[in-house]
């Protein structure tokens, strides 16, 4: 009586398994995977045809994919012009601020430069009025001195 071997259908099992858990469908892979049954050449010889029609089909998927790549290629190219219109606003309205803010650091620089000029003008004036103020003290004393002396 034959024995039933291993077929196609079964070696793409066993690589469809292998390939689920991340592991190589190598040749002894796949026999291991088989208990231990089939030839290497025939094992060889499945994985070959496999390999050869999953080949093919990914030619006919890309031939059938050429419109979706053409639609994905439109639809790329208008998030483009849409990201880069976003991208021009935003530049945009960041020129403004920094307009903006540099015409108020200019202002604020003149406001300094005038508080600075009103504190030099209070410091000269501060400084005659103690000035003043020392010298009333000193003739305050010196008439003090007189008066003690023309007292005593």
């Amino acid at each position: 009586m034959a024995r039933g071997g291993i077929n196609k259908a079964l070696v793409s099992s066993a690589r469809e398994t292998l390939i689920s858990r991340g592991e190589n469908p190598s040749i002894d892979a796949i026999r291991v995977e088989l208990g231990n049954t089939g030839s290497k050449s025939t094992i060889h010889r499945y994985l070959r045809e496999i390999e050869e029609e999953a080949a093919a089909r990914l030619d006919d998927e890309a031939l059938l994919n050429q419109p979706i790549k053409e639609l994905v290629t439109r639809l790329a190219s208008t998030l483009h012009q849409e990201a880069q219109a976003t991208i021009d606003k935003s530049h945009t309205e960041y020129q403004h601020q920094v307009q903006s803010l540099s015409t108020q650091i200019q202002d604020l620089k003149g406001t300094i430069s005038g508080v600075k000029k009103m504190l030099e003008e209070k410091e000269t004036q501060l400084q005659a009025t103690q000035n003043e103020f020392d010298e009333a003290r000193s003739c305050g004393n010196e008439l003090k001195k007189r008066n003690r002396v023309n007292t005593d």
